[in-house]
């Protein structure tokens, strides 16, 4: 597992290298704006929002949160064929449940602000914020039962951690009050779903 250190250095590093990204994008000229659009998708004058109303901070906090829910929902997709723990299947389907919906909100403002297909992140990949390598989750498929749960709960613990390092970090430099609340709610739920995973390891 990768260290508390390694996680949040890899985390804070993800959004130096896509305000690069989003610079361009803003400072491009109305010739350039076709070309950035297919990376970036395009603005609608009627939806998108006021750039008062949002900053850098809250569009990569989307930027990076709705892949890493799509992986967590990945994961949480696994329980059903690798475990009949009562209690994790409840966990599994509580997750899909709520991060979902989490999922849709976030992609709806991405689609507002003209950032709504940007290739989820791309190369910066599993170093984001707790996000596990294609090998992790290739070991994680391949094993079962008890061996399947601890180390599903130890992948997801540290997914979580991942997820409230990027809220938090929102509610200070944010200024979108959806995303801060958002990023208020996922601290919660997820703090509160870390200790019940740790629980779980413990017993």
């Amino acid at each position: 597992m990768r260290t508390t250190t390694s996680r949040r250095a890899a985390l804070f590093a993800a959004p130096a290298l896509l305000v690069l990204g989003l610079t361009a994008c803003v400072t491009t000229t109305d010739d350039d704006r076709a070309p950035m659009g297919s990376m970036m998708g395009s603005r609608s004058p009627s939806t998108a929002g006021s750039p008062a109303d949002h900053d850098q901070a809250d569009v990569m906090f989307s930027m990076m949160m709705v892949p890493h829910h799509e992986q967590a929902l990945e994961m949480a997709a696994l329980v059903p064929t690798r475990s009949d723990d009562p209690a994790l299947l409840d966990l599994a389907r509580r997750i899909e449940a709520g991060q979902q919906p989490e999922i849709d909100r976030m992609e709806g403002w991405l689609e507002d602000w003209g950032a709504g297909s940007m290739d989820r992140m791309g190369s910066m990949g599993h170093d984001m914020g707790g996000m596990m390598s294609a090998a992790d989750l290739r070991e994680l498929a391949s094993l079962e039962g008890a061996e399947f749960e601890r180390t599903w709960l130890r992948m997801m613990v540290e997914h979580h951690e991942g997820a409230i390092d990027m809220a938090e970090d929102v509610l200070r430099r944010g200024t979108h009050a959806g995303t801060k609340d958002l990023a208020l709610a996922i601290v919660k739920a997820q703090q509160r779903e870390i200790d019940e995973m740790q629980a779980m390891l413990a017993g």
